[in-house]
C-alpha cells in the first residue's frame, strides 16, 4: 500500500529471505512443490527447490536486497512478489535493517538515513503464557516444549494450542491438535489406554523436521514439517483407533 500510494517507500530487511510466488505455472505454489497437483503438460520443476525458485524470481541484488541465506523451506517463506514488483519499478526502496529510529524516522545499518512519516514494525512475536508459572514447562528459546506441541509432558490435562511452526496452512492442524486434546481427554476419563498415551507424551521423541535443517532461531524452535506432522498424526490416530478429520466433520452453514 505504502509503495503504491506515498511518495516514497522503504522497505527494511534484517537478513537476505527467499521470496516465492504465490502461484507457478498458474498453480498454487505450496500445492505445487507438495506434490498435491502436477504441473501443467511440457512443464518440469528442477529437483533442487531452491534453483526452481531462484530462476523465477530472479537475482534478488538487482533490487537491492541481500542474498538469501538458507535454502528454502529452512525458513518461513515470504510468499510475495508484489514487493519485488515495486522494488523493481522503483516504488519502493531497498534498506538493510534499521539501526536506530529517530524523532524524524530511521538510520539504517549502512549508515544512511531517511525521514518518514509513518514506520510499519514487522518483527514477529513473542510466545507467552503469562497466566501459568514458567516452571511448569521446560522452555527453548523462549518456546514451551511440549508433546507434539500440544501436550505437557509432566502434567496431566494441560493442553495448548498455536505454539508450532509449519511452512504451510496452519488452520486445519489445528483442528487435528485439538482432537488429540479430545483423545487424551477420553483417555483419562475412562481409563482406557490411559497409561499407553501417558508414556508417550513423556517418552515419546519423534523427528518432526522431516530431515530439513530449519534455521537455529527463536522464530524455529517449534518449527516441524507438515506433511511429517500430518503422517505422525494419521499413525498416532490409528493406533488409538480414532476417527480421521474428513469434510463431513464440520456441520455445513445454513442460512
Amino acid at each position: 500500500d505504502a509503495a503504491r500510494h506515498a511518495d516514497q517507500a522503504f522497505f527494511s530487511v534484517r537478513r537476505g529471505y527467499r521470496y516465492v510466488p504465490k502461484h507457478i505455472f498458474g498453480l498454487p505454489t505450496d500445492a505445487l512443490l507438495a506434490g498435491v497437483v502436477a504441473p501443467p503438460e511440457g512443464a518440469v520443476l528442477p529437483d533442487n527447490l531452491n534453483d526452481a525458485i531462484d530462476v523465477l524470481v530472479g537475482d534478488l541484488t538487482r533490487l537491492g536486497l541481500p542474498v538469501p541465506d538458507h535454502d528454502l523451506l529452512t525458513s518461513h517463506p515470504i510468499m510475495n512478489t508484489q514487493v519485488l514488483h515495486h522494488l523493481a519499478h522503483g516504488d519502493l526502496i531497498a534498506k538493510p535493517d534499521v539501526e536506530r529510529l529517530t524523532p524524524t524516522g530511521a538510520v539504517f545499518a549502512d549508515g544512511s538515513e531517511v525521514d518518514v512519516d509513518v514506520v510499519l514494525l514487522a518483527t514477529g512475536y513473542q510466545s507467552l503464557l503469562p497466566f501459568l508459572d514458567e516452571k511448569l514447562l521446560p522452555w527453548k528459546q523462549d518456546h514451551p516444549q511440549l508433546y507434539l506441541n500440544v501436550f505437557a509432558r509432566e502434567l496431566d490435562s494441560l493442553y495448548v494450542l498455536g505454539f508450532v511452526e509449519f511452512a504451510d496452512a496452519a488452520y486445519r492442524r489445528f483442528d487435528e491438535m485439538a482432537q488429540l486434546v479430545v483423545l487424551d481427554i477420553r483417555a483419562r476419563e475412562t481409563g482406557v489406554r490411559k497409561v499407553e498415551l501417558d508414556e508417550l507424551k513423556r517418552a515419546d521423541q519423534p523427528d518432526l523436521t522431516g530431515g530439513i535443517p530449519y534455521l537455529d532461531s527463536p522464530r524455529h524452535a517449534n518449527y516441524v514439517n507438515s506433511e511429517t506432522y500430518q503422517t505422525y498424526l494419521a499413525k498416532l490416530r490409528e493406533r488409538f483407533a480414532w476417527p480421521e478429520l474428513t469434510e463431513t466433520t464440520y456441520p455445513k452453514a445454513t442460512t
